[in-house]
């Protein structure tokens, strides 16, 4: 048998017992959730999306999506966080969320689909008509010291200027224009 000195020992200890408990269980910091589902704008789920969750101070926590588009971060201390997502082909979401201790916070997550801008510049260009003798190509246009070295006498500057035009085609071969003007 015990004595009453161990008896009242042993009712002591089982009466502390729940108080060192609850004092080491508060010692501890209680974790919350942060978990939901990621989805484009037409409701499908986004399998292989990242989604994190950055404290005002500390390492940023990071999960995938799975085949349903969900994910969970648990072990979070409670705290204001900046919640971030992010999957090839949709733009990057961001908000903050409240995360409390022992609380599961649900935050789904629409990601909005990548619009890459493609600018295409048109400009009129008419199609125009160039008399210019120099844009003829098959006009020989003579200026300076070549037209100098023809000859003053008008018959033999008509034969120097068709053998120069060589052979043409038609029924009154080749034209010889002076300053816009044939014939004379």
């Amino acid at each position: 048998m015990m004595g009453s000195s161990t008896t009242r020992l042993v009712t002591l200890a089982l009466l502390l017992l729940p108080t060192i408990c609850t004092h080491t269980a508060m010692g501890q910091t209680a974790s919350g959730t942060l978990r939901g589902q990621v989805s484009d704008p037409s409701g499908a789920v986004i399998p292989g999306a990242t989604v994190s969750a950055t404290p005002a101070a500390g390492q940023a926590r990071t999960a995938q999506t799975d085949g349903q588009g969900k994910y969970e971060l648990s072990g979070l201390a409670p705290g204001k966080y900046t919640v971030t997502a992010g999957a090839k082909g949709f733009t990057a979401f961001q908000q903050d969320v409240e995360v409390a201790a022992r609380q599961v916070t649900n935050l789904d997550i629409p990601l909005q689909i990548l619009v890459e801008q493609e600018r295409v510049t048109v400009e009129e260009q008419g199609t125009t008509v160039d008399v210019s003798p120099t844009n003829n190509a098959s006009a020989l246009v003579i200026q300076g010291k070549d037209l100098d070295a023809l000859s003053d006498d008008p018959d033999e500057l008509q034969s120097e200027l068709e053998a120069l035009a060589g052979p043409s085609t038609g029924p009154n071969g080749g034209q010889i224009y002076i300053d816009g003007f044939t014939g004379g």
